[in-house]
């Protein structure tokens, strides 16, 4: 039974709340995660990759420390916050500069392409074996390795697209190549053992722009770009520019395991040959070494830089862990990164710096080095 109100509780105001205009009630905001300040060394400072991603750390003011090791001096006065040390990473003094610095983050970019190919294995392979041994013993939290979408090897079997769990299936032909897909398995077993330890492993799709010298960017700097007679794979590109804001972000974030990073979109070889105002010329993989002589008897054919089987076989990487779980969306898709790198060539050309080589002495260099030793046939780095 309802009893009706008295007359002070009829005759009592009703004060109505007056919300000033444009606020609203609303529950306080979750707190944002609070960036923690990174002490970074970059291994292999003085080369493409250390120093471009030094000089974008430096911009970022919540960075306390970047240190660079390399055992080639970088160019002077470059630099305005990163301090260099010159030292060999399998120096057993890296134990000591990583507890004095109180670094914990590293990001390893110490790897080589050379022409001596135990040096460039033994810098490779157990530069990054050392590497990886020193951040386990003194406790560095984080620890970044750049890799390729080619240690999954180019297979005619491979699916269409390539998940990071999809196993390392690279041929190890050329001791370049085979560097990485030693580095990653050894980084896989190590990661089992370390699961403390946040190791990010970036895998770059092939890599081309206006000024980074890759497997690609060799492969279609020449008028002719050799190609295998009925295969045309589909190819994805990484922009330069991607290549080091995938770095900076794999520094700032804990994430654990292999990434692929790439564009978006995928592309056929020759359309990427013709978008780069090259020739392709159809050869017959059967046959290589005869076809090899052959191409180095003509003045106008280069032997290509890259393996024969990433010319003709599908190596397309997933891409979707990239943008869900790593965080990270690239800024150019492969057609924009392939206009880049013409436009850039064709300005060059106009202007009178065009680096084409002599293709025919080009030929005849790369063959006489094949007929000394087969294993180094073909070439794929990126």
């Amino acid at each position: 039974m309802n009893e009706r109100p008295s007359e002070a509780q009829a005759e009592k105001p009703v004060v109505i709340e007056r919300r000033r205009p444009g606020r609203r009630s609303r529950k306080p905001a979750a707190p944002r995660p609070r960036f923690v300040t990174r002490r970074v060394m970059i291994t292999g400072l003085a080369g493409y990759w250390g120093t471009r991603l030094a000089l974008r750390l430096e911009q970022d003011p919540r960075y306390e420390l970047i240190l660079g090791v390399d055992t080639q001096v970088p160019t002077a006065g470059q630099f305005s916050r990163t301090e260099f040390l010159g030292l060999d990473v399998k120096s057993p003094m890296l134990l000591d500069v990583l507890t004095a610095q109180r670094i914990d983050t590293v990001v390893h970019l110490n790897i080589i392409h050379s022409k001596d190919k135990e040096r460039m294995l033994d810098n490779n392979v157990l530069g990054t074996r050392h590497v990886l041994a020193a951040c386990a013993e003194v406790g560095v939290k984080k620890l970044v390795l750049k890799s390729s979408t080619g240690v999954y090897g180019a297979l005619p079997d491979n699916p269409n697209f390539l998940p990071e769990a999809w196993p390392i299936r690279g041929r190890p032909y050329h001791p370049y190549f085979r560097s990485y897909v030693e580095v990653e398995k050894y980084a896989s077993e190590f990661l089992g053992r370390h699961p403390d330890l946040h190791l990010t492993i970036l895998r770059f799709a092939s890599i081309l722009g206006p000024t980074a010298d890759t497997a690609l960017s060799r492969y279609l700097r020449d008028r002719i770009c050799p190609t295998i007679l009925g295969f045309d794979p589909l190819y994805q590109v990484t922009h330069e520019d991607d290549v080091l804001g995938a770095l900076a972000r794999a520094v700032e974030a804990d994430f654990n395991g292999p990434v692929n990073i790439a564009g978006d979109g995928v592309l056929y070889l020759h359309r990427i040959i013709r978008m780069a105002g090259r020739t392709p010329l159809p050869i017959v993989t059967g046959l290589n070494f005869p076809i090899l002589n052959t191409l180095a008897s003509l003045p106008l054919v280069p032997l290509p830089p890259i393996e024969i089987d990433y010319l003709r076989y599908l190596w397309v990487a997933e891409t979707a862990r990239m943008k869900t779980q790593f965080g990270f969306q690239p800024l150019h898709t492969a057609e924009e990164t392939v206009k880049d790198f013409a436009t850039t060539r064709r300005v060059q050309r106009f202007a009178g710096a065009d680096d084409s080589s002599d293709m025919g002495e080009y030929a005849s260099a790369v063959l006489r080095d094949i007929l000394e030793d087969p294993e180094e046939d073909d070439l794929h780095a990126s």
